[in-house]
């Protein structure tokens, strides 16, 4: 096995634009931009966030290909590695900490078919998928599928790296407001009110500080 060849050689935009450079030997702007960048930033907000859905894809495929790889033993045998952790890091060029990681989540993913499903589709990211699989349980898992398409990495990584914020969300969750109001002030920002027993109060505002 060899390591990992440049990342520029799988790029077919790379390589059509390096082509297209090299048929203009002078060009009248030093810092030309590349043709497929979109000219308006809505149409660059879409291309940004429709790769990232194929990125999320394709690190799908990637861990369930690692998964088989560790079933089979596959990284170990003439390859010299003491552990798919290792072969990740000698023939992906991943970080140590980050291969770890990258083994721990392609084992879980067996057991938690619906985070499993979101993760193939590309509808949620790696990010969120490592930090699911912490916590997460086939008893749990569509909960936290709910708060991964609606919240923010960090959210989920917030719940599952600090005990005492998972406790805090858990019972903030059963707080029963007397009054709640909610109202969408200016795309993507909403208002909320709530009213609750002030001996309850704690919970929720906890919790706001993890979000």
């Amino acid at each position: 096995m060899t390591s990992m060849p440049s990342p520029s050689i799988f790029s077919g935009e790379a390589i059509a634009d390096n082509a297209a450079s090299a048929n203009h030997t002078t060009s009248p702007d030093p810092n030309p931009v590349p043709t497929w960048i979109p000219a308006s930033n809505q149409a660059l907000s879409d291309e940004i966030t429709r790769l990232a859905g194929h990125i999320n894809a394709a690190q799908y495929r990637f861990l369930k290909l690692f998964a088989v790889l560790v079933e089979r033993k596959a990284w170990g045998g003439d390859s010299g590695m003491k552990s798919p952790a290792h072969w990740l890091n000698y023939f992906c060029g991943i970080d140590m900490g980050a291969a770890r990681e990258k083994v721990r989540v392609a084992k879980c993913l067996a057991s938690l078919p619906l985070i499993d499903q979101a993760f193939a589709s590309g509808a949620i990211s790696y990010s969120k998928v490592r930090a699911m699989t912490r916590t997460a349980t086939p008893d749990n898992e569509e909960y936290l599928l709910m708060i991964a398409r609606h919240g923010t990495a960090n959210m989920l990584k917030l719940w599952s790296d600090k005990p005492n914020g998972r406790n805090a969300c858990a019972r903030a969750v059963k707080v029963k407001a007397h009054a709640a109001n909610m109202r969408y002030v200016s795309s993507p920002t909403t208002m909320m009110t709530m009213a609750c027993w002030s001996s309850k109060a704690s919970w929720p505002l906890r919790t706001l500080r993890y979000f």
